[in-house]
């Protein structure tokens, strides 16, 4: 039964390329979250002068849990959306592109 279990939650993906998946769709994630956050606005008053990880996670702490949330879906569902079998490569690109995901949904929430 709680193989049975596993075996839905994670779509029939095995247990650790699903794991590695999510690893390198954070990996792309992160990497997203710190190219943007180098564009920061130095002197706005709301920013700190130097560079605080401690900032860069209370300010965006909503966005960081909204990115794990579509990250697990994505990869569970994304051989039942696109028929193709998972990647590293397709997981890390997930990771990428969580924040574009997150606009359009937000989008057609406001319509």
């Amino acid at each position: 039964m709680k193989q049975e279990i596993l075996n839905e939650l994670l779509g029939g993906i095995a247990v650790i390329p699903f794991v590695v998946a999510v690893f390198y769709a954070f990996v792309g994630a992160t990497l997203n979250l710190l190219l943007r956050a180098n564009k920061r606005d130095v002197h706005s008053t709301e920013s700190p002068k130097q560079f605080s990880y401690r900032y860069l996670i209370r300010d965006n702490w909503k966005r960081m849990l909204t990115s794990c949330l579509l990250i697990f879906v994505c990869i569970r569902f994304s051989q039942e959306v696109l028929g193709q079998q998972l990647t590293m490569y397709f997981s890390f690109v997930i990771g990428l592109s969580v924040d574009r995901l997150s606009g359009m949904i937000k989008k057609l929430d406001n319509k």
